[in-house]
């Protein structure tokens, strides 16, 4: 992997991990329960339900306390009341009044109680009595003994002091109740209603959260003041087969709460949410809470997905994937709704919409500073000079100009190597080191057609009467043939040329086609004519020329071995004097650098002579962060000389060990092989220029450990080595660790 991939890879995973993280202590901490709550809200507007007309309010307002006085009123007057209901046989009557203190009248309200068995809620004290942490206090036994169910109706207002859910199960201490509006539900439908469960828990206890779906705003329950019905002003079958709720409606007695349809001027009494549960319960619109995992998983799975499609190349297909996400978010938390179960969308959407932004900004960053090295790097190569390299703030726009012009450079250079190739009397073709054709001349054009962005081995195949040579083609392969026959009978001769860079490396291959057929024409027909002069000679020249035939390609062989042989042996001294040189000369780059990452790029690029050899390179503490100040090239070819020596030196099937740690205020790495060792007469001259211990068969001009010594003293660092003969050897280089704050 290269550097740019492992710096990629990390930031990718250092977004996943952060994002991660992140998601799950906002939706651990409910951090986003405001937005939540909006988002509900606002699903509750777009989808209302009408109320029903078979539930009747029996309202405890303003006009019937004109009428009767001041609440609490006297016993008779709940009684009146039941008395009028159990006549006109309702379905079920829910009572949301406390009857907890005994007073005068309670006989004639059980007595009323009794045949129409209304639902009673009792009352729970939340922090209890004598330190517990809630006290049930229960209605009258009288009460229960005529029959009166009783249940729970607790309100619980969220943080924003909007009531927006219930609770179906609500108790202390093992002894769990039902919500009154379930169980007048209940007995409205003729079901045996249990009015209590045994539960594990102790202390106050609240299960099977319930979010209300409240009705229409602006749309009212059918309701009749008090006083009317137990005065006996609405007739009996006002209430027949209908759910009768009882319960104060006035303001002024404090039973009131805000809800998410209706403005927070308009609060809304207990007995009318209770009508709301009662109703979404019957129409079967309950809406419960997701379990918590799922929450977790809802939030966390879409950034997975949008991360992952941070691999890809595209800004455009990224940006599309991230709404494509979103939309799919705010589609299925939608579609839960509707079918009952509320997941909010906020933390998914909140994930999305952080990371994907930070991500472009780091990706902007990196672009951007890529653009601005490799802008640098080529003013600094390009043959126009007059251009300086950009000092000092940059504003905004300049950049772009920059690499405008750096592309017409481009552009004219490109036009300019192509004239020049369309110079050349051959037909020639610029090659990439992976065979692919980038140029071509028009002799080349016209010989072959279009092939620019084609193999160069499907030139070959186009160009000869013969099959190619199979598999891979390289350029500069000795397996490649020096001349081809075309389906015609001319003959080309394949010559190779290699371009290089400033630093030697190659970058392109120059093949160049030359039809040397009325030469090959020539040198037969004079071969021809001396055999016709000398007929009388012809056998025994044969002869003589078929052994120097012989003899003479035997040679050229020979001999161009070693003219390759010597060539690199001149390019690798060449090599060798241009990195002591620079190293030696000049003042290296300070930069704050991972000295880790420095040695495990190097061992990336020694990937295949180590493999080559079957020498496993391992690497002890490059997980950790060191940080140094130094030129990051010439550190990472310090490591390389030093890694690639115990690799060459070490038998095949050995290890090499890396070992990168702290000491004193020293970043240390250790490169130790199996190899043959150094004796103590080659270790005084081992880091001086041309000096080499024994080659064991390793080819070397003896610059490289040279080099790693200039390297070190230039960063204030040192190299040594310690080794025997027959144990291997062990080089360590120092290098100062940078100081804390260092930029």
């Amino acid at each position: 992997m290269t550097a740019s991939g492992h710096h990629l890879l990390r930031d990718w995973c250092l977004a996943l991990g952060l994002a991660t993280f992140a998601v799950m202590a906002a939706v651990g901490a409910d951090l986003f329960w405001r937005l939540d709550n909006g988002v509900y809200d606002e699903l509750s507007a777009l989808h209302q339900e009408p109320v029903r007309d078979d539930i009747v309010i029996v309202a405890i307002d303003d006009e019937s306390l004109r009428r009767l006085g001041a609440f609490p009123w006297p016993r008779e007057l709940h009684a009146r009341l039941m008395e009028q209901l159990r006549e006109a046989a309702p379905k079920a009557v829910l009572y949301d009044i406390l009857f907890v203190d005994p007073r005068d009248g309670d006989a004639r309200l059980a007595q009323a109680a009794q045949g129409l068995r209304p639902v009673i809620p009792d009352y729970v004290e939340v922090p209890g009595r004598d330190g517990s942490d809630a006290t049930v206090v229960e209605p009258l036994a009288s009460l229960r003994a005529a029959g009166a169910l009783v249940g729970h109706a607790s309100l619980s207002p969220d943080r924003d002091g909007i009531a927006r859910r219930a609770w179906l199960l609500e108790g202390v201490d093992g002894r769990l109740r039902r919500h009154v509006a379930w169980i007048a539900v209940c007995r409205a439908a003729g079901s045996d209603c249990g009015e209590a469960l045994a539960a594990k828990e102790t202390g106050f206890v609240r299960k099977e959260p319930f979010l209300i779906p409240f009705p229409r705003a602006g749309q009212t329950f059918r309701r009749v003041p008090f006083a009317a019905a137990v005065d006996g002003e609405v007739p009996a079958s006002f209430f027949h087969d209908r759910i009768v709720l009882v319960g104060a409606t006035a303001a002024g007695l404090g039973d009131t709460y805000a809800t998410p349809l209706a403005p927070r001027t308009a609060l809304l009494s207990g007995v009318e949410i209770n009508a709301g549960i009662v109703q979404a319960l019957l129409d079967g619109r309950a809406i419960v809470p997701a379990p918590e995992w799922s929450r977790y998983l809802f939030a966390l799975m879409p950034l997975w997905l949008m991360i992952a499609g941070f691999l890809l190349d595209r800004p455009l297909r990224i940006f599309a994937i991230v709404v494509a996400l979103g939309l799919a978010v705010a589609a299925v938390s939608t579609t839960l709704w509707l079918g009952g179960i509320w997941l909010s969308p906020v933390a998914a959407l909140a994930g999305l919409g952080v990371t994907y932004p930070l991500w472009a900004v780091r990706r902007l960053q990196v672009d951007a500073t890529f653009m601005r090295e490799e802008l640098e790097r080529f003013q600094r190569d390009a043959a126009d000079s007059s251009v300086p390299a950009h000092r000092g703030v940059e504003l905004a726009g300049a950049g772009i100009e920059r690499l405008r012009g750096a592309i017409a450079r481009s552009r004219n250079l490109q036009r300019f190597l192509a004239d020049t190739l369309d110079g050349l009397p051959d037909a020639s073709l610029v090659v990439d080191p992976d065979g692919i054709i980038r140029m071509a001349n028009a002799r080349a054009q016209t010989l072959l057609g279009d092939m620019e962005g084609e193999g160069f081995s499907a030139a070959l195949a186009r160009l000869s009467a013969e099959s190619p040579p199979s598999g891979r083609i390289v350029p500069g392969d000795a397996s490649l043939p020096r001349e081809l026959v075309d389906p015609s009978g001319r003959i080309f001769d394949l010559r190779w040329s290699r371009i290089r860079r400033r630093d030697g490396q190659a970058v392109a291959w120059v093949l160049r086609l030359a039809d040397v057929s009325d030469l090959r024409l020539a040198m037969r027909q004079r071969e021809e004519a001396l055999q016709l002069l000398t007929h009388d000679m012809r056998s025994p020249q044969v002869s003589i020329l078929t052994l120097l035939g012989g003899i003479k390609e035997s040679l050229d062989s020979d001999a161009a071995a070693r003219i390759g042989a010597y060539a690199r042996r001149t390019l690798a001294l060449a090599d060798g004097f241009v990195q002591l040189a620079r190293a030696e000369a000049g003042e290296p780059a300070r930069h704050l650098l991972n000295f880790s990452d420095v040695v495990l790029d190097a061992v990336d690029d020694l990937w295949p002579q180590s493999q080559a050899r079957w020498i496993a390179v391992g690497t002890e503490g490059c997980d950790e962060e060191f940080s140094v100040i130094g030129d990051r090239m010439l550190l990472t070819r310090a490591v390389v000389n030093l890694v690639g020596n115990a690799i060459k030196y070490s038998p095949s099937g050995s290890s090499v060990r890396c070992k990168v740690h702290m000491a004193a205020d020293n970043v240390v790495l250790e490169v130790c092989d199996d190899g043959p060792g150094i004796g103590p007469d080659e270790m005084a001259g081992l880091f001086e220029p041309f000096r080499r211990g024994a080659d064991h068969g390793c080819e070397g001009v003896g610059l490289g450990l040279a080099f790693v010594r200039s390297v070190a003293r230039r960063h204030r660092g040192t190299i040594a080595c310690a080794s025997r003969l027959g144990e291997g050897a062990c080089f360590k280089l120092t290098i100062p660790r940078a100081d804390e704050g260092t930029n």
